[in-house]
Parts: C-alpha cells; sequence; structure tokens
C-alpha cells in the first residue's frame, strides 16, 4: 500500500471515529424509557394529569369506552390529533420536545387532560410489583386495603398513586383504601391501578387482580317465646327481632323447639305441652346462600293451667317471684312488673328509675340518678367530675382557687401567664414546671434575648465563647466597638456580615455554587471529541500541502 493511499485512510478513520463520538449521546437520549399508557373510558382520560414522560417516549391511548372518541393537542409545543378512535382501537404518539402537552377529545370537548415531556436524562423510572387487596373474601361493609412493593434503581424515594375500578370502571376514589360502604356492593369485582413516581417520573402502570365482593352472613338480635307463661295449654310462638343483613336480601329463617333438651318441632309456633316441660325455641337466619349465628331463647318451664295465682299475674305462685303484682301491670317470667324489679339495686324501682344502671352502692335521688349519671349544666362532663356542675363554661380548678381554669390566666398559680407558659414550652397546669429566667426580667430564657441582661445578646455570646446565662461572663471588647475581640481578630476589627450589638441577624450571606461545566468544556479544555475532529483536520491539511 503506497504512504498516499495510508494516509487518507487515516485521516477517514480519524473523521469516522470522532462523528461516532458525537453521535454516541444522542442515540443514548432518544432511546425511550418507559412504555407511558392513557386509558379513555367514562368520558375521561385516566390518568388525566400527573403523567410525565421523557422526550422519545411513545405514549399509548387506548379507547376502552363504548363510543369512539378522538385524542387531539390544543396547546402544546407539538400538534398531534388521533382522528377517530374506535372502541377498542389505540392511538400511538411519540414526544420529541420536552414541555406541557394538553389535549381534548375533539368529540367531546370537556374531556381533557394534559401531560408532561422532559429532557433524558439518567434517571430510570420506578417499579411496582406484588399488589395485594386485603381481607379476601371481602364483605359488603368492609374497607378493602391495598399493599404493593415499589423500588428505584437509582435509590430514590417511591411514591404511589391509586386508581380503583369497580365492574371495570374507574371510579373518583385515589386512597389506598376503598370502603364497601361507599363504594361496592356483593359480587362487584374490584381492582385497583398503582403508578409509581419518584419525584420526576412516573414508572409504569401496574393493575391488580380482581376480587369479588363475597355475601355478607345475615343477623338478628334476639329469640323470645310468648306468652312468657306457658301453661299445659298454651301454643307457644317463637318472636324473632334484629335482623340484619348488608346485603339488602330477603328475611328467612329456620326454627327449631327444644322440649327437656330434645328438638321436637321446626315450625314457628309449637305446643301445647306437659305441666314442667322446660321449652326453649333457637333461631337460624337464613338469606338464601348463608346461615348467619343461631340465637336461642331463655327456658321457660310449662305450668299446670289450674295451678295457684293468688295476684292473678298470670304467673303460679309456684314460680311467682314477685307476689302481690298490682292488678294489670304487665310482668315478665318471673312474675315482676317494673314497680317490683329494681334491676340496679339503687333502691328505685324501674318504673320510677331515670338512671338504669347505676354504679353499685352509689348514692341516688329521688328519680335513681347519681352524681356520675347526671349532666346539670350540659357540658359534657358529669356532675362527678364537674368542679363546675352548674356552668356550662367550666368543669376544672387545677389551683383550687375557685376560678375554673377557661377564665384563670394562671391555671397552677406559679406566677407564670399560662400563655407565656405555653410560649415557653412549660406546663400551665403544673405548679412544679415553671420557666426558666435567669435575669429575673419575667421573659424566659427561650425567647429572651439577653438572658444574663448583661448587655450581650445570647447568640453573640455563644460565638464570643462567653456563657450567655453568666452575668459575670461577658465577652472582652477592648476596642469597645460592640464587637467581642475573638471576632474582631477573625475578621480584621470589622463586624461579621449580619453582627450588630445585641443583635444578631438570623439571614445567612448568600452562597454561591459553582456549576458545573460539561466534559467538552470543563477546566476551559477541548473535549475528547473536538481533539479528535482537530487531529483530523490538521492530518488533512498536512497531506494536502505535501501533495
Amino acid at each position: 500500500m503506497s504512504r498516499n493511499n495510508l494516509y487518507v485512510m487515516w485521516i477517514v478513520l480519524l473523521i469516522g471515529l470522532s462523528s461516532l463520538s458525537a453521535l454516541t449521546h444522542i442515540s443514548e437520549a432518544s432511546q425511550s424509557r418507559h412504555s407511558p399508557s392513557v386509558s379513555i373510558q367514562e368520558s375521561s382520560f385516566n390518568p388525566a394529569t400527573n403523567l410525565t414522560v421523557h422526550a422519545g417516549d411513545t405514549v399509548i391511548w387506548t379507547n376502552d369506552d363504548g363510543e369512539p372518541h378522538t385524542v387531539t393537542s390544543t396547546s402544546s409545543p407539538a400538534s398531534f390529533d388521533s382522528g377517530t378512535i374506535s372502541s377498542g382501537g389505540t392511538f400511538n404518539f411519540t414526544f420529541t420536545s420536552a414541555g406541557t402537552y394538553d389535549y381534548h377529545c375533539s368529540f367531546h370537548t370537556s374531556v381533557n387532560a394534559s401531560l408532561t415531556v422532559v429532557e433524558p436524562d439518567d434517571n430510570n423510572p420506578p417499579e411496582v410489583s406484588d399488589i395485594t387487596l386485603s381481607p379476601d373474601p371481602v364483605m359488603t361493609n368492609d374497607v378493602i386495603s391495598v399493599s404493593a412493593t415499589s423500588s428505584d434503581t437509582d435509590g430514590d424515594s417511591v411514591t404511589l398513586s391509586y386508581s380503583w375500578l369497580i365492574n371495570g370502571n374507574f371510579i373518583s376514589e385515589t386512597g389506598n383504601t376503598l370502603s364497601g360502604s361507599s363504594w361496592f356492593d356483593k359480587s362487584d369485582q374490584i381492582q385497583v391501578e398503582i403508578t409509581p413516581n419518584d419525584g420526576s417520573v412516573n414508572g409504569n402502570t401496574v393493575i391488580s387482580s380482581a376480587i369479588t365482593i363475597s355475601n355478607s352472613p345475615p343477623s338478628i338480635s334476639s329469640a323470645t317465646i310468648s306468652p312468657l307463661t306457658l301453661n299445659n295449654e298454651s301454643v307457644a310462638i317463637c318472636t324473632v327481632s334484629g335482623w340484619n343483613d348488608a346485603d339488602g336480601d330477603p328475611v328467612s329463617y329456620h326454627y327449631a323447639w327444644q322440649v327437656n333438651g330434645v328438638v321436637q318441632d321446626v315450625t314457628e309456633t309449637s305446643g301445647p305441652f306437659n305441666a314442667d316441660d322446660i321449652v326453649s325455641c333457637t333461631v337460624t337466619p337464613d338469606d338464601g346462600e348463608n346461615s348467619g349465628p343461631p340465637i336461642s331463647s331463655n327456658n321457660i318451664t310449662v305450668v299446670a293451667v289450674d295451678d295457684p295465682d293468688a295476684d292473678e299475674d298470670g304467673v303460679p305462685d309456684t314460680t311467682d317471684s314477685c307476689s302481690n303484682t298490682p292488678a294489670g301491670e304487665v310482668v315478665d317470667a318471673e312474675g315482676c312488673s317494673s314497680s317490683q324489679r329494681d334491676e340496679d339495686e339503687d333502691g328505685v324501682s324501674d318504673a320510677d328509675d331515670l338512671c338504669a344502671g347505676t354504679p353499685l352502692a352509689a348514692s341516688v335521688d329521688s328519680d335513681g340518678c347519681g352524681s356520675s349519671q347526671l349532666d346539670s349544666d350540659g357540658d359534657g362532663f358529669h356532675d362527678g367530675e364537674d368542679a363546675f356542675p352548674i356552668n356550662e363554661n367550666e368543669h376544672i380548678d387545677t389551683d383550687n382557687d375557685g376560678i375554673g381554669d377557661n377564665a384563670d390566666n394562671d391555671d397552677d398559680n406559679d406566677g407564670w401567664n399560662d400563655t407565656a407558659e405555653i410560649d415557653c414550652n412549660t406546663n400551665s397546669t403544673d405548679a412544679n414546671s415553671s420557666p426558666l429566667d435567669t435575669d429575673g426580667d419575667g421573659i424566659c430564657d427561650l425567647i429572651d434575648d439577653d438572658d444574663d441582661d448583661d448587655g450581650w445578646n445570647d447568640t453573640v455570646e455563644i460565638d464570643c465563647n462567653t456563657n450567655s446565662t453568666d452575668l459575670n461572663s461577658v465577652p472582652p471588647d477592648t476596642d469597645d466597638d460592640g464587637i467581642c475581640n475573638i471576632l474582631d481578630e477573625i475578621n480584621g476589627n470589622l463586624p461579621p456580615p449580619g453582627y450588630e450589638f445585641g443583635n444578631i441577624s438570623e439571614e445567612s450571606e448568600p452562597v454561591v455554587t459553582p456549576t458545573k461545566q460539561s466534559d467538552d468544556t470543563s477546566s476551559g479544555m477541548p473535549g475528547f471529541t473536538t481533539m479528535l475532529t482537530f487531529t483530523a483536520i490538521a492530518g488533512a491539511l498536512v497531506f494536502l500541502k505535501r501533495r
């Protein structure tokens, strides 16, 4: 090979290498980081906001609605228009310029959305995985919680945004829980979409598996037998109350009568029975899909129809716990009326007792009410704990000075105003918690700029290495210019920025951070690409000169 041909090959090689080096950054920058997507459903874009992509990314719109839509730019660095997107169709657009892109559906101009395009950098988008919905199974009135695993290869903090779907349709809830009482019913299909964000860009959106809302079993509150007294000629009825079914399913019951512990009938009524039989009924609620927990009545002992009943209350004397019941009063199974019962044993019959459930041994008034059951002033604090039971504006007197804490400016009587104690971070209701006031000027050290009252600002004293709480520890100031010697030595007899006698500015001096230059311009030296190109051109000139 001739020397001239060798020169030519060397020059071509250098120019090619320099061009390849310059193009490397362009090729890397144009690579798409992830594949963002937007769903069109129920005449709305999802997500409609908070979508950030890189220049070079291709966004995919999918029409998940039952009618046609368009994706048409309204205000953006570059225009785009999908034309008509039929149901199930898609539209792709690759964004090459940074900026904010606003768009809408030209068929439904009130349906708007926007996205942001940023220049590529070294940031990697975050990821989300392992989405779990709980509890499982879930019922109508439950609250569904979502858990997921997020990650970011750059170590960035990741936040998650949520979009919930019911039967495939997006709803407005965006939290990490979904309440059944507000949103879903039996048989609904629940999913959630999660989008991770690292503070710069969104990662790929991931959708969970669907969870189906299960049937809620019904419940009842009580089962009772009527009449309350059974004789050997009575036909008993099992009465149910308190049906509850979260799904609103139809009412249905299963009955079982026990006579002396053995099931006899499975209908709503049963009887007559023999004297001395012990009878009860059990009811199980059923909604057609599931049975709820069974409830049983109290046991009733059957009496003979001709047993003596002195007070004629319908309960034979042999089982009557309350003899001499007043005529006409309704009694329970034990033969007691409300005027004869005293359930809380406070000495006032249930018929006259206005406060049921009085604590044992508590003193009561004529209405059967103890102090812990009354709130005479209606302030929400019962009389037993209210220091001012007839003053609705007061209920506590910390220092027992006869002035309620709401009106008292010094609740703990320690000589410090309550507001001042709060500002000084001490407890205004504790006499042992008083603000520290070194110089006794009535201003606590926490907010006093000169704790020892020596004429020097506390912050300045700290900088001058003297004790800001000791009156005898004063910064030396030989030239009496209000700047201590140690700061004068540092600054050549000039005060440091922000320092004033007795005061120090909290505003710091601005800090200028040098801007990092790119590889091709740092330190004023040409980069590799520039040097390579220069070498190629110089070689070409030498060759041409020799020619």
